[in-house]
């Protein structure tokens, strides 16, 4: 089960296992974004590659406009993919 909550234009929470089927939602929530924005993970305990190109693409779109997507709180093994893949280039994480 995996579920994306909106708490704030600025704001976002991704919760359970973010699988292919889950992308389209995403990437809704994610293009709805106009400004820099928190992706709180601390709850997200598995993301498919689609959802890494979801959050990936949106966060070129949003550095074209000046602004970034922050992941906060990735579990070590998230943290782990992200590094290997080589995402820490890429994206901003604490």
């Amino acid at each position: 089960m995996f579920s994306v909550e909106k708490v704030s234009d600025r704001f976002l929470t991704f919760s359970g296992r973010l699988h292919a089927a889950h992308v389209e939602e995403v990437r809704e929530v994610l293009g709805s974004l106009k400004e820099s924005c928190t992706l709180d993970c601390q709850h997200l305990v598995y993301i498919s590659s689609a959802g890494l190109m979801a959050i990936i693409d949106n966060q070129y779109r949003l550095q074209g406009l000046g602004h970034a997507i922050k992941l906060i709180n990735l579990n070590p093994h998230l943290r782990e993919l992200f590094e290997v893949a080589g995402l820490d280039i890429v994206l901003d994480w604490d």
